[in-house]
């Protein structure tokens, strides 16, 4: 299983509280991912399918710290206001903590 795959698996499990689909397709060159409002806490995020696995990650932590961050997004009008600051830092750590497991295996 890949990185990626393992790092999805593992946001989803730290916000259950949201159903999140996940997709890999072609985005123009400058947009590596982004994230949709469905219905209450639905969401889609898609990723551009032209990232490396790395980049990919890096991609799927920001678009999960908008999900977890909406609220802020919608009241506030802020994309990238404090709330989405500290979700962010939240689902970078569940990718820092993979990596380390995997380094030390």
């Amino acid at each position: 299983m890949t990185i990626y795959r393992k790092l999805l698996i593992r946001l989803k499990r730290k916000y259950p509280q949201y159903s999140i689909r996940v997709c890999r397709r072609h985005l123009k060159d400058n947009l590596y991912g982004s994230t949709t409002h469905i219905a209450k806490n639905q969401f889609t995020i898609i990723i551009n399918s032209k990232l490396d696995e790395n980049d990919a990650c890096h991609t799927l932590t920001h678009e999960f710290a908008h999900v977890a961050a909406w609220d802020e997004f919608v009241i506030h009008n802020q994309e990238h206001g404090p709330i989405w600051g500290i979700e962010h830092s939240r689902c970078y750590q569940v990718f820092e903590e993979l990596i380390t497991e995997l380094n030390t295996q």
